[in-house]
């Protein structure tokens, strides 16, 4: 990089200055001089070219998950960091790893926002084993959300489907109050923007059917408030007379959307995760086989 643009860049972060609205009150300014400014549009290729470093460490610690040849043991997105193991005691050294590179470049890592889950399908751990990040333990526990994504070491999507159940109804109540006066063309808008996707659908692999049950009843449900059909009329005939898309239709398209853009996606993780075995005997791509090639 030239220097002159290193220099515009120093420059730059070290005369920033900063105020906070609230209430139509402004607080004087001040300097922000740490920390990843968050919105930043900078902000996350800045923070990949800062961590570089540390994931090429960790990776040549050769600890970690396996898929054939390759090592996956990190992954990192703007300010977060993943870590993964197939036991406990290479946890330890890779987390050893992460508070090294810490020391040395200033970074500072969140023992309380950092957590442990375990996935496995033998059983979990009866006493759960003591990791501890910059001297403080961290928890273990069964859900963590992350990007509004409920992710489950023990259930699976249950409880994120059952999340997304409650929503539709929710949704569709509220839509109800609100617009019930507007047109049928006002509504089809409205259902298009509000429903015709469920937030990561495409990843669900639920354990017990019954759940993914409910959730297609919730979707149909939410038709019949907004529209107010009676629960006897065909939710076949209530999507077609609409020209609408019913649930397996939604998760159908969703599927193939993921699918399309793992396929085009140049990501080197993704491209070994997808061409693996492992992801071709997985329960989710079984699931969306099952999806795409079969009726539900």
């Amino acid at each position: 990089m030239h220097p002159a643009i290193v220099k515009l860049l120093l420059y730059w972060f070290r005369k920033q200055h900063f105020k906070v609205k609230w209430n139509g009150a402004i607080s004087t300014p001040f300097p922000v001089l740490n920390s990843v400014r968050q919105g930043g549009i900078l902000s996350a290729y800045f923070f990949a070219i800062y961590v570089d470093e540390l994931s090429k460490k960790l990776t040549e610690t050769r600890l970690g998950c396996r898929i054939g040849n390759t090592i996956i043991n990190n992954v990192m997105y703007a300010d977060d960091l993943c870590l993964m193991t197939s036991s406990v005691q290479a946890l330890r050294v890779l987390l050893g790893v992460c508070e090294e590179y810490a020391k040395s470049h200033d970074l500072v890592f969140n023992p309380s926002k950092s957590m442990c889950q375990c996935f496995g399908a033998h059983g979990f751990f009866d006493v759960t084993p003591l990791i501890k990040l910059s001297g403080k333990i961290l928890r273990w526990i069964d859900t963590v959300r992350y990007l509004g994504y409920d992710i489950n070491c023990h259930n699976r999507d249950f409880e994120e489907m059952s999340r997304r159940r409650r929503e539709l109804y929710a949704r569709a109540n509220l839509l109800r109050t609100r617009f019930s006066s507007c047109s049928v063309d006002v509504k089809l808008y409205l259902f298009k923007t509000f429903f015709s996707s469920i937030y990561c659908s495409s990843l669900w692999v639920p354990v017990k059917r019954a759940i993914m049950e409910k959730v297609k009843v919730a979707y149909n449900d939410a038709f019949r408030i907004i529209f107010g059909y009676s629960r006897r009329c065909s939710v076949s005939a209530m999507f077609a007379e609409n020209n609408m898309k019913d649930f397996c239709a939604m998760r159908r398209g969703a599927a193939y959307s993921l699918i399309t853009r793992l396929a085009n996606s140049d990501n080197k993780i993704i491209n070994t995760i997808v061409n693996s075995n492992c992801f071709l005997h997985s329960s989710i791509s079984k699931e969306w086989k099952c999806l795409l090639f079969k009726s539900s």
